[in-house]
């Protein structure tokens, strides 16, 4: 399912891709003076990097994390890394398997009210006649990465299952952990699952169904909560007709329960194929949400931004980030800080070579700055994560090794705020 998954995206980006744009008729980023990055990207993997999405963490107190997979010299063995501030580039191994290599299943970082760090990752059962079989895996260390836990599964129903993956990983302002995942054990259905984990990751609750419908299933998922306990989920539905479009359902009970999905925006986007595009959301302490996303519907193609203001019931007109005729799949990330800044990073789908762009907000995501370049110009890029702690903003992001043919880095750029 994973090479069709991949198959039918790269037919949409081939499919998509045409000349750029803004649409007429939506509403425009504002220019202004904007965020600049005044060093150089370093590069954080000395291999070959696997596809699979890299991620950055930065905690409260500015501790960054880095998580990312890269395939073993001279095989296609995938391995997880771990980089902290203090802790350079150390392996995490798994005594079940080896780490995924979906681009939209990537490890997750998470940081805990007292300085835990989490990483959150999908594991591949190779060894096994039931090819695919997988699961979802926590770690957690208490000394930044010096050493770590032993992992934790976190579905239920058995240490396997026959397709758990696109999960989103969060971790609340109380230290409860939510997890999310495309579930199919059974055979005929996929469906979203929850669990939520109150003892740091050690035991999780059974997992909740989230909604009785079909999600997209090649697309991660998203998960954010607000300072008044309220959770919520964010993804891909498959919509009546053939429609895949972004909704957003809401926990008033920690996860125990789940509100209907509500539409965020009718892109009426109508597909029958994978994405492998999934959205971002984040919350603001008062409870208001944005959420980011792609969508290929021609004529309107490309990553666009839109907030509620009232935990999800209803949603604003979306502020498009970039827009044109036609895009190639993009995947977008937000990050914000407590003074209402929010920041947008996002491969660029409707340029011929995507390249990694920065925009910033500074009031809520009413309008955007002017875009600015975060990769080299010319060299493919893709799949970035954005993180600020307030003082920096740092982005991570993976790109095609312009010294070794075939290979791939994961890079990583900061920039302090003023």
């Amino acid at each position: 399912m994973k090479g069709l998954r991949t198959f039918l995206a790269v037919a949409i980006g081939g499919l998509l891709l045409g000349g750029c744009g803004q649409i007429s008729g939506e509403p425009k980023s504002v220019p202004k003076e904007g965020l600049s990055f005044s060093a150089a990207p370093r590069t954080l993997s000395s291999g070959n990097a696997a596809r699979v999405t890299s991620m950055v963490g930065v905690s409260p107190s500015g501790t960054h994390a880095f998580a990312w997979v890269e395939l073993a010299d001279g095989s296609e063995k995938p391995q997880l890394f771990v980089e902290t501030d203090s802790v350079k580039k150390k392996l995490l191994t798994d005594p079940e398997g080896v780490p995924g290599v979906d681009p939209e299943t990537p490890p997750k970082i998470g940081f805990g009210p007292k300085g835990e760090l989490f990483v959150a990752y999908q594991i591949v059962k190779v060894a096994d006649p039931h090819k695919g079989w997988t699961n979802i895996r926590v770690v957690r260390s208490t000394n930044a990465g010096e050493t770590w836990s032993a992992p934790v599964t976190v579905a239920d129903g058995g240490p396997w299952g026959a397709y758990r993956s696109d999960h989103a990983f969060h971790v609340a302002g109380n230290g409860s952990l939510y997890m999310a995942w495309l579930d199919g054990r059974d055979s005929a259905h996929i469906r979203i699952h929850a669990a939520r984990s109150t003892d740091s990751g050690a035991t999780w609750s059974n997992s909740t169904p989230v909604d009785r419908d079909a999600p997209c299933d090649c697309c991660r998922m998203t998960i954010a909560s607000s300072t008044d306990g309220r959770v919520f989920i964010g993804w891909r539905k498959v919509l009546p007709g053939g429609l895949r479009d972004m909704v957003v359902a809401s926990s008033t009970d920690a996860g125990a329960t789940w509100s209907s999905p509500v539409r965020v925006y009718a892109d009426d986007w109508n597909v029958d194929a994978c994405p492998d595009a999934g959205p971002s959301l984040l919350a603001d302490p008062d409870g208001r949400l944005h959420v980011a996303w792609w969508t290929g519907q021609e004529g309107a193609a490309g990553v666009k931004v839109t907030s509620s203001p009232d935990g999800g019931s209803t949603w604003g007109r979306p502020v498009p980030l970039r827009i044109a005729q036609f895009s190639q799949p993009s995947h977008v990330q937000l990050a914000r800080v407590a003074n209402g800044a929010l920041y947008a990073a996002w491969e660029d789908g409707t340029a011929k070579v995507a390249s990694i762009l920065l925009a910033v907000s500074h009031d809520s995501g009413a309008t955007f700055d002017a875009p600015i370049d975060v990769s080299a110009p010319g060299v493919p890029a893709s799949h970035p994560v954005v993180a600020t702690d307030g003082k920096e903003v740092v982005v991570i992001w993976n790109q095609v090794d312009p010294a070794a043919q075939g290979h791939r880095q994961v890079m990583v750029r900061s920039a302090v705020l003023k």
